[in-house]
């Protein structure tokens, strides 16, 4: 009796039994969504927060670290968990591992999110065209997809990368990741859409009238969709490998093989990235493999949280795992969204298919959209302002121009050059120009007359001087103008080209640089013999002898704060002439002081940063060179600097040897050399605008006379010409300048005015 009371009550309707929907069949937690949520949750989570969390700068070398309690003194590399402060240990640098991967997550992610949807986007529109139609240019497309499916990924984005990615960057893997790599999500859509094409409903509503495009919006994109969140994370995590792989073949994001010659080449390396670490880990795994294996263990994870997400979808969508899932939580959601869905269809008055194919459409737009977006901020190259200002804010202040020699403007140049007006002058012009806050140029002859000219060509005045200029004018904040004469006598000048007063300190020696100007109007510089500063009243302020110069073109600087003269290995009191610091390093060390506001040390083949405290100063190792490697031979250092985002440049020439730019990241790591096909010891560097780009000069021929004067713009993070333009036939570069978004060539002839090519 007991056992026919069980049976009965279990019936439908019998007294005290559930309802229905609460006995219905509930599926299995779907873990493989679950635990791809959370990881990828984490994981964005890191990429979001990463810079912030840590705890070390990802590209700053680390040289020696002493042990907090054992006080032993250790050199990089460290293996995780050796040193306190680095958990997962460094590379062969002293580089946080950890601090890199938190670094190199976010290019990573948004790199392979950005040839994911870019893929997807292709694959759809292929694979539904092809699918859905039934002519010629359908079979065409299905024979492009049956190539592209057999032509490995890898091999085209290493094609492209190793023949593009100087000159397109991050936009060569995104198109070698997507050139094919659409193929086998195509294949799935065309699928798809082949089978959905013959379903009643669809002949019907082609019966009815409907078009061929309506009928693919209406009845197969909504019925395609779903199937596209599901390829998405699987599409990620296949150019997730294809990027890992490039990466250890040497190819990655902001860092490319960059070839110098016909068996050598540079790996340039830029900000962390995962496929860079990848690299890195290779080349020393043998000693140290623990950073091949943190690399790697973070790459298989990541793929391993897309796939399981991928995966997770897949069983969601699964129609028999839909009818058995549903409990109370998953009535009320189904009434909610149900209820949600027909507000917005009334409201809107769409079908329900067009409504799901309008949204599914517009996310991955926005998807395509948004992660462009932020790849393209992610590997721009950071456009800084200069930490140094000329005083009275003059537009070019002397030869370099500012007193600190940074050469670096913070206005941008033309991006396609012509010439817009021709000065030329009778005798030749021999230095200059000078720029003031208004326009007004300022430049010598080489008759010795001081000329100024206003921004559209026109001489303004002609002031004669006793002897023959040497060096370029310089400017106080007042707009004065300081000139020197080959005799070494110095002379201010006022704007309108009245006489303040004339100085020599050292009668019959000559001088040995241009002068430049502090805030307060002291001036500075070289002779033969002597280190000068002259007050800005014409009064002597020191004068102290040098020893043996060994620079090529040695020109006195600033501090950034102007409480130092830096004059080659040497470093003075500004105000008394007193040494402060003498390099004790080779012949060609050299102070240099940087855009962003700091002092440096540079050699040949290396730079430190040189920090001053009263008297004493503290020399940082940052950065070493590979001469050898970079096929610098014996070129020298003619001028170097550092970029306000911290970027070390230095350009080489020599007297037999073709000029070479070189760009390496704070570390020394290679970012770019850049080769100028000019006659020896003809090329000079004219300036740096705010966006990376320098500005060069040179004869293109094998000597003066038979060659072109030209000028050539090259941007900081690609190794190709912006724009290179024909100057002077057998011209001779005496000096320039850019202001105002014009670059001022002067060669001894005539003075050009370059700017923005007018659009036809």
């Amino acid at each position: 009796m007991a056992k026919h009371s069980l049976l009965t009550s279990a019936q439908p309707g019998a007294a005290g039994a559930p309802p229905a929907a609460a006995v219905r069949w509930k599926a299995p937690l779907n873990w493989p969504l679950w635990i791809g949520l959370v990881l990828l949750g984490l994981i964005f989570l890191a990429a979001w927060r990463g810079p912030q969390w840590a705890p070390h700068d990802p590209i700053k070398p680390v040289y020696i670290v002493q042990h907090p309690e054992t006080l032993l003194f250790a050199k990089p590399p460290f293996r995780p968990l050796q040193m306190p402060g680095y958990p997962l240990g460094t590379d062969a640098l002293g580089r946080d591992t950890l601090s890199q991967i938190l670094w190199a997550l976010r290019p990573t992610l948004t790199l392979v999110l950005v040839a994911a949807a870019v893929r997807l986007v292709l694959g759809l529109l292929i694979g539904v065209t092809s699918g859905w139609g039934a002519g010629r240019a359908a079979r065409l497309l299905e024979s492009v997809n049956t190539v592209a499916v057999s032509v490995p990924v890898l091999f085209v984005a290493l094609c492209l990368v190793a023949a593009f990615g100087p000159q397109w960057g991050v936009w060569a893997f995104i198109l070698g990741l997507c050139l094919t790599g659409w193929a086998e999500s195509a294949r799935v859509f065309h699928n798809q859409t082949s089978l959905i094409k013959t379903q009643p409903y669809v002949e019907a509503a082609s019966a009815l009238g409907a078009s061929g495009t309506g009928a693919v919006i209406k009845h197969v994109l909504p019925h395609v969709m779903p199937t596209v969140w599901i390829q998405l994370p699987f599409e990620i995590s296949t150019a997730l490998l294809a990027t890992a792989s490039l990466g250890f073949l040497g190819y990655f994001v902001n860092a490319i093989w960059v070839p110098l010659g016909d068996w050598t080449a540079v790996r340039v390396a830029g900000r962390p990235e995962l496929g860079q670490m990848l690299a890195s880990g290779a080349s020393i795994a043998q000693q140290h493999p623990w950073l091949l294996l943190i690399a790697g263990a973070a790459i298989f994870v990541l793929v391993l949280a897309f796939n399981l997400l991928g995966e997770g979808l897949r069983r969601e969508a699964d129609p028999q795992r839909a009818r058995r899932r549903k409990g109370r939580l998953g009535i009320a959601v189904e009434q909610a969204s149900g209820a949600a869905n027909e507000f917005v269809l009334t409201r809107l008055a769409v079908g329900r298919g067009s409504l799901v194919t309008a949204l599914g459409v517009g996310a991955l737009l926005l998807l395509v959209v948004g992660s462009t977006v932020a790849l393209l901020r992610a590997s721009a190259i950071p456009s800084a302002a200069s930490a140094i200002v000329p005083p009275g804010g003059q537009l070019w202040a002397t030869s370099r121009h500012d007193a600190q020699g940074t050469y670096w403007a913070d206005t941008t140049g033309p991006s396609q050059a012509e010439i817009s007006w021709t000065l030329p002058v009778e005798g030749g012009w021999a230095s200059g120009p000078a720029i003031a806050a208004d326009g007004t140029l300022y430049l010598l002859t080489q008759d010795g007359r001081l000329r100024a000219v206003d921004p559209a060509g026109q001489v303004l005045w002609s002031a004669k001087l006793p002897d023959k200029p040497f060096g370029a004018p310089a400017l106080n904040a007042e707009g004065q103008i300081y000139v020197l004469d080959s005799e070494g006598v110095l002379y201010l000048l006022g704007p309108e080209a009245d006489l303040i007063w004339s100085k020599q300190v050292e009668p019959g020696v000559a001088p040995l640089s241009s002068p430049i100007v502090d805030a307060n109007g002291v001036a500075y510089y070289a002779t033969e013999r002597s280190l000068i500063a002259v007050r800005p009243t014409g009064e002597l302020a020191w004068r102290v002898s040098l020893p043996t110069y060994s620079y090529v073109l040695p020109q006195p600087i600033l501090s950034p704060d102007g409480q130092i003269i830096f004059f080659e290995d040497i470093a003075l009191n500004a105000a008394t002439g007193e040494t402060v610091a003498e390099a004790s390093g080779t012949v060609l060390d050299r102070y240099v002081v940087g855009a962003d506001g700091k002092s440096y040390l540079v050699a040949q083949d290396n730079f430190a940063a040189a920090l001053f405290a009263g008297d004493r100063v503290e020399i940082q190792p940052q950065g070493q060179i590979d001469l050898l490697n970079l096929s610098l031979g014996q070129r020298l250092p003619a001028a170097s600097g550092i970029a306000p985002s911290g970027r070390f440049w230095v350009f080489y020439q020599g007297p037999f040897d073709y000029a070479k730019l070189l760009w390496t990241e704070p570390d020394g790591s290679t970012l770019n050399v850049v080769d100028y096909s000019w006659a020896s010891g003809t090329g000079r560097l004219v300036a740096l605008g705010k966006d990376g780009t320098v500005y060069a000069c040179g004869s293109s021929g094998r000597d003066l006379a038979g060659g072109v004067l030209e000028c050539s713009s090259y941007l900081v993070d690609r190794p190709a010409t912006a724009w290179k333009l024909a100057i002077e036939p057998g011209g001779r570069f005496v000096g320039g300048a850019l202001a105002d978004g014009r670059l001022y060539v002067l060669s001894k002839n005539a003075l050009y005015a370059i700017e923005e090519r007018a659009t036809q």
